[in-house]
């Protein structure tokens, strides 16, 4: 028991002070970004690069951030950060970023346009605006019919409802030999890394393979 309040009489006041420096580093923190949202003396611009700077020292962020907001009352665009924490090389214009998935964001923003704009129909079937994806055209080597679900339409494309499997799950595509991540990507060599055979349509699988889809459709409708 004696050994048991000891352990308490050390271990208490150092997990008191820590979250009291954590509560006062909050604090600080929630003071210093009510400041440079309502300072009026700067502008729209600096506000922007201080509030990054500001969660950039909170949360201890290295890596490289690349941060863009342009509209008509804007124009910033700067870089934070480092490419590599090894070399300790700053992260720059030139700087290429892995995006992944932030890329169904503006498929799907692009699609939807296209949508409002009546000429994409949100109804209409793959087979519809890709045909060729099943016929003698198709420059890959598989046949489609097998893999890709011909009457999925663009709204089960968007929502992952397709049935048609993710290319990215396919362990062949990441063999250190394969040179598919140094040069440009096309989507029709892509499509060759489907493992499996379609699903029933309304199956839901998160699958890149319908944003390859989309962008295949956004560039024939464009």
């Amino acid at each position: 028991m004696k050994k048991l309040l000891l352990l308490l009489s050390i271990v208490l006041p150092i997990f008191t002070n820590c979250k009291n420096s954590e509560i006062e580093s909050n604090e600080n923190f929630d003071l210093q970004y009510a400041y440079i949202l309502n300072n009026e003396a700067i502008s729209k611009e600096e506000k922007l690069n201080k509030l990054t700077e500001l969660f950039v020292e909170k949360y201890n962020i290295k890596t490289a951030i690349s941060v863009s907001v342009q509209n008509e009352n804007i124009n910033f665009y700067k870089n934070y950060g480092l490419t590599s924490l090894s070399d300790k090389n700053a992260c720059t214009d030139k700087t290429l970023h892995y995006i992944y998935s932030i890329s169904k964001t503006f498929t799907s923003a692009l699609t939807l346009t296209l949508i409002e704009q009546n000429i994409v129909d949100i109804n209409k079937t793959v087979e519809y605006y890709l045909p060729e994806l099943f016929s003698e055209k198709y420059l890959g080597t598989k046949d489609l019919n097998l893999y890709i679900n011909k009457d999925a339409t663009i709204k089960e494309l968007l929502n992952h409802t397709s049935g048609i499997y993710d290319f990215a799950k396919n362990s062949k595509l990441y063999n250190t030999s394969n040179s598919i991540f140094s040069e440009p990507w096309n989507p029709e060599y892509i499509l060759d890394y489907i493992e499996y055979p379609k699903e029933k349509i309304g199956t839901y699988i998160y699958s890149s393979t319908n944003y390859i889809l989309l962008g295949l459709i956004i560039q024939k409708a464009t």
